[in-house]
């Protein structure tokens, strides 16, 4: 066999090498210093087997670094990636490890520092955990470092900051509604339910129940449960009591219904 081109590619740096007419692989300076090649070079099958492993490494190991350039990346995620370019296991191993060799990939570096980005974002233990495992790594380095750069008195307070914001959005609502609405809203954001009911005791105040504005809201609403027992010929308990009923199912609370019943004269 022998080499009958070297066709330099556009990017200068890398030729095309041809063996008998036909395209082997792609090889750079390096490569053709350490095996001598040139054109019209006898070569024979165990030194081109040689030339395209030391290639396919080249190769695999130079794609890597410009999918690292972008941002940090786990072990998994740089193999997924060689894995859909076609290299094979052995070769990706081998430019995986290089790659942890010079800390170009390190993945006790990459949980320590996603997760300090999260703690100043006020993300939940819970949600930094799920992203982190999701991304291969593994669970117990996560949850260690997860002990170690993020106390819960910290997570606690991120908790009540963001609460005290969203209690501002759900104000208009009935004591009962605005704790549920609030609670779910930190569960699907992965704060643990004992937190949440500590935190919410202590941020969302019951006093809005008893402004101008919420017990107006209330009345009008109660006027028309009010209208609508009283066509069907009810007694004023009865009355009073389906009205109760049917504002606590709207979220009411119990003594702020009882506040707008004791106000209100069913005759007038």
């Amino acid at each position: 066999m022998k080499i009958t081109e070297l066709k330099p590619q556009k990017n200068g740096t890398f030729y095309n090498l041809f063996v008998d007419g036909e395209f082997l692989c792609s090889v750079n300076d390096e490569l053709i210093f350490l095996h001598h090649l040139s054109v019209g070079k006898e070569i024979d099958k165990k030194e081109l087997i040689e030339i395209q492993k030391q290639a396919n490494l080249k190769k695999s190991y130079n794609l890597a670094i410009k999918y690292l350039g972008f941002r940090m990346r786990t072990e998994q995620e740089v193999e997924n990636y060689l894995l859909g370019k076609d290299f094979d296991e052995n070769t990706i191993q081998i430019t995986l490890d290089k790659l942890k060799d010079y800390k170009f990939v390190n993945d006790a570096q990459y949980i320590k520092t996603y997760i300090k980005g999260k703690i100043n974002e006020g993300q939940s233990k819970n949600k930094i955990k799920y992203y982190l495992i999701k991304k291969g790594l593994e669970e117990e380095s996560v949850i260690a470092q997860l002990q170690s750069c993020y106390p819960h008195d910290l997570e606690i307070y991120h908790l009540e900051k963001q609460m005290e914001k969203a209690t501002d959005k759900y104000n208009q609502l009935p004591y009962r509604d605005k704790v549920a609405k609030i609670s779910q809203y930190f569960l699907q954001k992965g704060y643990q339910s004992e937190d949440i009911r500590t935190v919410s005791n202590k941020i969302i105040s019951r006093e809005t129940e008893f402004d101008q504005v919420f017990m107006d809201r209330l009345e009008k609403l109660g006027n028309k449960y009010i209208e609508k027992y009283k066509r069907k010929n009810l007694s004023d308990r009865e009355v009073r009591q389906k009205t109760m009923e049917a504002l606590y199912r709207k979220g009411y609370d119990v003594d702020v219904i009882k506040k707008y019943l004791s106000s209100v004269d069913l005759y007038d």
